[in-house]
């Protein structure tokens, strides 16, 4: 797709994307996928920054809203993306990055809010700290030390005891159950039938505020997305 977005007018583009693979071109342009976005008073005069930014789903409809919006993911093929795509739609406030969620590139106290959908899950799956509960605590703590004070976070993240779940949803191990099990027996089980470790941590509404408040991040409110976060 970074071929045909370069090569394409805009309109072909889209069209052939949406024939090719309707569901990733939903995933790439619904915006009601943003729609937590409905949660804060977002101002003009913000700087706001989107991690593990993917295709650019979130961030063309905070550059709607924001005044600045950076962009962050590890793969250089889907910033490029985003940046043709920034090419074509004829933006003006969206740059992008090319970086590790772990050890942000950025000064402190820089972002007024800082989003992070359908990524948090993914940061244990390093070989940089011992554990991944290790992993995304130090990501809270670089979350906070980019944000500006009585700045915003959001993540957008399953719960471990999902209702799903216990009917034989698929956890991010690929695998049922998983999510549902002792820790260490899920590392068993997820080596024993893939071959790699258990590194995809989610955790319950408590696990998830005790990180939080662990970071120094307070006021922290849930939600529930019907039917989920990206939907």
């Amino acid at each position: 797709w970074l071929e045909a977005i370069k090569s394409k007018n805009y309109p072909d583009f889209k069209e052939a994307f949406y024939k090719g693979n309707a569901e990733f071109f939903n995933f790439t342009y619904e915006k009601t996928r943003a729609d937590w976005v409905t949660c804060v008073s977002v101002l003009k005069d913000w700087r706001v920054l989107d991690i593990g930014a993917g295709m650019g789903n979130m961030a063309f409809v905070l550059s709607e809203l924001a005044g600045e919006v950076y962009t962050l993911d590890k793969s250089w093929l889907r910033a490029r993306f985003v940046h043709e795509r920034i090419k074509k739609e004829g933006k003006e406030n969206i740059w992008v990055a090319v970086g590790d969620a772990l050890a942000l590139p950025f000064p402190d106290n820089t972002f007024d809010m800082v989003s992070g959908n359908g990524l948090f899950e993914w940061l244990g799956v390093t070989d940089k700290f011992a554990n991944p509960t290790d992993a995304q605590l130090h990501f809270l703590k670089e979350v906070k030390r980019v944000l500006k004070p009585g700045g915003y976070v959001y993540v957008g993240i399953e719960n471990r005891v999902g209702a799903p779940l216990f009917f034989g949803g698929i956890d991010h191990s690929g695998l049922q159950y998983t999510s549902l099990m002792p820790r260490k027996m899920a590392d068993w089980y997820t080596k024993r039938k893939t071959g790699k470790a258990y590194q995809m941590y989610t955790y319950t509404r408590a696990g998830y505020e005790k990180h939080f408040k662990s970071a120094g991040l307070v006021d922290i409110e849930f939600f529930l997305p019907l039917p989920g976060y990206n939907l």
